[in-house]
């Protein structure tokens, strides 16, 4: 098998994990920044990436303020989404 068809096989098996709204949230991500010139490989670290992101998980709280685990950028309480990097964030106690 080759490196390509090995890339492709990854990216298929990445796409068929995300359901409908999953992908639509990705590929909203994907277009609000900058557009990228991407090959396969590069194209399955961004969507890895983002569906890591998809993850919940809760902020942190420090010094009276909220922050995102991920990159820790402050963050208001109730956002569905890091601002910063897209964090996807779990405010239930």
């Amino acid at each position: 098998m080759t490196e390509e068809q090995k890339s492709t096989e990854t990216l298929e098996d990445i796409l068929e994990m995300m359901d409908n709204e999953l992908y639509n949230s990705l590929r909203e991500k994907l277009l609000y920044q900058e557009t990228l010139d991407l090959d396969d490989e590069g194209l399955r670290r961004v969507l890895t990436d983002l569906l890591d992101r998809e993850s919940m998980m809760r902020p942190l709280f420090s010094s009276g303020e909220y922050t995102c685990p991920m990159c820790e950028i402050t963050v208001s309480k109730g956002d569905e989404y890091c601002w910063h990097c897209g964090q996807k964030l779990d405010w239930e106690d």
